[in-house]
């Protein structure tokens, strides 16, 4: 018990240890808050019940696919605390496992990637809706979405061996990975590009879905970050943050495909 209110303490010091974070904390409940308000307003009624072991889905009307991210980004927010309650015990369960550094960086990565889609896609099934995950077949969507992922934790493995970066640094970044990729470029898929301009006011969401897939990773394979980091004796500090977008690279082959698609 010890452990995890030493762990519950950490969390909490991460959120409100600075003003920008509190700033970000109160961007966060503001986001959420708005959620739940369009939720509310789209429905009368929703019951959900545990009836022969299957979801019984009550009087849902309008924006389901509203609700169905609102749950899941919860859930994912959910994994992320799971971790890092136990993350001590993970790291030291891989410690003698010999792999290059890389290797298991991107294979964690991965592994988070593949969860938090799973996460849509199984929430998007239990409502009996569509939209919200890249496709309706857990294994097409994984296809389409993880060429992405693979090569965006392969450059963040980059990024965090050339610079030194927080773990609030590397969420943020998350945060602006996703805005730019299931934000702008998946709302322009849709034909719905008129509602990128509202994507800065759930920015914090976007933090909490993509953390799972980068932090996880960085703090299992911290040492051998570290490590890899030391040698950069000659890196420009000016250059730090422009260095950590170079995982948009990874969307490139996705805008090339849709101006094929045009």
């Amino acid at each position: 018990m010890s452990s995890i209110r030493e762990s519950l303490s950490t969390l909490k010091n991460v959120f409100f240890s600075t003003w920008k974070m509190k700033i970000f904390s109160l961007w966060l409940i503001i986001a959420v808050f708005l959620e739940v308000l369009i939720i509310g307003a789209s429905r009368n009624e929703i019951f959900i019940g545990f009836v022969n072991f299957n979801f019984v889905i009550k009087e849902i009307k309008n924006q389901t696919n509203q609700l169905v991210v609102f749950i899941s980004v919860i859930l994912c927010a959910i994994s992320m605390l799971i971790f890092w309650l136990i993350r001590e015990k993970l790291t030291k369960s891989i410690v003698k496992w010999e792999k290059k550094p890389s290797t298991k960086f991107i294979l964690f990565g991965s592994l988070g990637a593949l969860w938090v889609e799973f996460i849509f896609w199984l929430v998007e099934k239990l409502f009996g809706t569509e939209g919200v995950a890249a496709s309706p077949n857990l294994i097409v969507d994984w296809l389409a979405t993880m060429p992405w992922y693979i090569m965006m934790i392969a450059l963040i493995w980059k990024i965090n061996t050339r610079y030194t970066y927080s773990l609030v640094e590397l969420a943020l970044f998350g945060g602006i990975y996703e805005l730019c990729a299931d934000g702008v470029l998946g709302l322009v898929f849709k034909g719905q590009a008129a509602q990128i301009i509202l994507l800065p006011l759930i920015f914090p969401i976007f933090v909490i879905v993509y953390s799972y897939m980068i932090l996880p990773p960085t703090i299992l394979t911290r040492n051998e970050i570290e490590m890899a980091n030391s040698v950069h004796l000659d890196r420009e500090d000016s250059k730090k943050f422009k260095y950590g977008l170079l995982p948009l690279i990874g969307l490139i082959p996705y805008i090339f495909l849709f101006i094929l698609m045009i």
